[in-house]
């Protein structure tokens, strides 16, 4: 680093070691790294983000989903509904497990005019799904800033998207609420949760692995649960 990289890889090797490859400018006398062995390679100039772009390729999730890469135009086959996705820094590209098992929860328990929350809304990928199916209206919310910011350029402006937590949503103002976080969060916000979504009401819980299933069930009314990759999904009812 002090000699100003570009970035460094690091590469496992047979016999517990390790290579190290360090990008440069410009060569410069490497004397001062003789203890390692070093070697000077010119690395063949690469579009990584076209290559990075080439990589994620639409997918059909559950029975009605055709998620797209914000960046291509692909239409959704007959029957699905296209929703763009936005790889980046936030959390929610389609491509995780728990995202896919809470937009698969979406598609059965949506009903046209339904008031939904989206809690740690990441992308704002659950949210822009709700209003596709329908919802009525749809608000967003995320503790981290950047992620909020990012939510609001991603989604359509009728769905509202703000940088906070659930204390600033009203009790009883949800006929749905899904959230994707982990299961240590679920646990902090359980009683805003129960608070936001009206009585008889539902709420979408993913984020977390199968072995903290059980956990986060013995605290909720769960009405059924689901599984992909080692990830849990749970749907519950507010009595």
């Amino acid at each position: 680093w002090e000699r100003g990289t570009q970035g460094i890889t690091e590469e496992d090797l047979p016999g517990e070691q390790v290579r190290l490859r360090a990008f440069f400018e410009e060569r410069f006398d490497a004397r001062e790294f003789s203890d390692f062995a070093p070697g000077w390679a010119e690395e063949q100039a690469q579009d990584w983000v076209g290559r990075w772009r080439e990589s994620w390729q639409p997918v059909e999730v559950g029975e009605r989903w055709f998620l797209v890469p914000d960046w291509r135009d692909d239409s959704a086959p007959p029957g699905r509904i296209r929703l763009p996705v936005h790889p980046g820094m936030a959390f929610g590209t389609g491509a995780d497990g728990t995202t896919q098992l809470c937009l698969e929860a979406l598609e059965r328990h949506v009903n046209a005019g339904d008031r939904v929350v989206d809690l740690g809304t990441g992308t704002g990928i659950l949210a822009h799904a709700a209003m596709l199916l329908g919802a009525r209206t749809v608000v967003a919310c995320d503790i981290d800033g950047d992620a909020a910011a990012q939510a609001r350029r991603n989604v359509p402006e009728p769905i509202g998207v703000f940088h906070g937590s659930a204390r600033a949503i009203r009790g009883g103002s949800a006929d749905l609420l899904v959230a994707n976080i982990n299961a240590e969060t679920i646990f902090q916000v359980a009683g805003e949760i129960r608070r936001i979504v009206r009585s008889g009401g539902k709420f979408i819980l993913s984020g977390f692995p199968e072995p903290e299933e059980a956990r986060v069930a013995a605290r909720f009314q769960v009405l059924e649960t689901t599984h992909r990759g080692g990830w849990a999904c749970v749907v519950c009812y507010n009595p």
